[in-house]
């Protein structure tokens, strides 16, 4: 299996995590599109492994939701019988939710 060299491979994955499209990504690189996919798709999967391994016991005090806005499209996702009643976890417009210890 061919390989891109690492300095590609780091070129495409700052462009995507900066919200270029894939097709624009397929222009700026000279990368066809579905390398730039599989490449992507290898780099989310090696990020869902490391944060699964290293993220465990973690005493959280505070929540800081981001694009709070999309709340209402995750709730088919998260359903509250996930979130446990004595985390504190409120549901609210604010960004910031301190959970009582």
């Amino acid at each position: 299996m061919n390989r891109l060299p690492f300095s590609l491979q780091v070129r495409i994955i700052s462009l995507l995590t900066e919200g270029t499209s894939i097709r624009a990504t397929e222009r700026l690189t000279g990368c066809h599109r579905d390398t730039t996919m599989r490449l992507s798709a290898r780099i989310g999967d090696a990020c869902r492994r490391l944060h699964h391994a290293r993220m465990r016991g973690l005493q959280v005090s505070c929540l800081e939701l981001d694009e709070t806005g999309h709340s209402s499209t995750r709730s088919n996702t998260i359903s509250r019988s996930m979130i446990q009643p004595s985390s504190g976890m409120r549901t609210s417009g604010s960004r910031s939710m301190p959970i009582p210890s």
